[in-house]
This record gives C-alpha cells, sequence and structure tokens, in this order.
C-alpha cells in the first residue's frame, strides 16, 4: 500500500547569527547515493534526501508500529498514525543544532523528534494537547531517561 505523507521542517533564527552545518553530510554511507551535497558551490544545501525523485523525501515508512504494541503492553491504545522515521527531523536536527543544544517540538505528537534529539545528544522539549499522544511520547521516550536524573526527565502535559 503507497500512502503519500509530507512534513515541513521550519528553521526559525532570531538574527543572521545561526548555527548550519551540513558537514556532518560528508561522513554519512550513502550507497544507494540517495543524498545530494548541493551544485558544488561555497556552501553545501541539502538539495534532496534520502530519494532524489522530484525532491520528496522517500523513506520506508513510519515508526508507529513498534510503538503501537509497546503501547498496548502498558496497558492503552494509541490510535495515532502519522508518526514519521526518525531520519527526518534527525536531518533538521543534525544541520541546525550542536550537541548540548535544546530542540523544541510544537506539534510533539508521540515524541519522534524527541527521540532524534536525544539520539543526536540534544536536550528536547515538545507540546503536545493530547494526553494519549503524552503517553505514547512517555512509552516512546522511557528506554531514555536515566534513573539518576529522573527528577528532571519527566513528561509534563
Amino acid at each position: 500500500m503507497l500512502t503519500i505523507y509530507h512534513e515541513y521542517i521550519f528553521h526559525f533564527v532570531k538574527n543572521s547569527n545561526y548555527y548550519y552545518d551540513v558537514s556532518w553530510l560528508e561522513n554519512v554511507t550513502d550507497s544507494d547515493n540517495r543524498i545530494s551535497f548541493g551544485t558544488g558551490g561555497k556552501i553545501k544545501n541539502i538539495i534532496s534526501s534520502m530519494d532524489f525523485r522530484e525532491n520528496i523525501l522517500r523513506t520506508n515508512g513510519n515508526n508507529m508500529e513498534s510503538l503501537r504494541k509497546a503501547c498496548k503492553d502498558a496497558g492503552f491504545n494509541l490510535t495515532h498514525t502519522s508518526g514519521f522515521p526518525l531520519t527526518v527531523p534527525l536531518i533538521a536536527i543534525l544541520t541546525t543544532s550542536k550537541e548540548n543544544d535544546t530542540v523544541l517540538d510544537i506539534y510533539n505528537g508521540t515524541g519522534t523528534s524527541l527521540e532524534a534529539a536525544i539520539l543526536a545528544k540534544r536536550k528536547a522539549v515538545g507540546y503536545e494537547i493530547k494526553p494519549e499522544y503524552i503517553m505514547g511520547s512517555e512509552v516512546r521516550l522511557k528506554p531514555y531517561l536515566s534513573k539518576e536524573s529522573d527528577e528532571d526527565s519527566k513528561l509534563v502535559a
């Protein structure tokens, strides 16, 4: 089954002195030739990621199936269906932030962007109004919350 989704990625900055670095792309192994590094100018830009056809990011699918199972094991039914692969927020996070920076997701959903931020060694803050999705975020992020820092690592609605 083919499902078409798209995600907008916004990079808001307060002034012209902002962080934007694509040098990490030089270390990416791309055996399928799906990442383009721009046109060879002085500044490298991500022209397309993962699949170059029609300048659209194409991935194998969302990341919800294992989360739905984990939520069911935790005692509730997660109905959220539009989770995206970690690679979508990870590209933006690695390009526009440094280790220990804070990543903000104002439409947290079930915490995919927060998980990507944590994996990229960033701090993460997410806002979500649906209690079910917050519970899904708690299930998704529980493995990353250390026992030593439980006081500071709580998810709050």
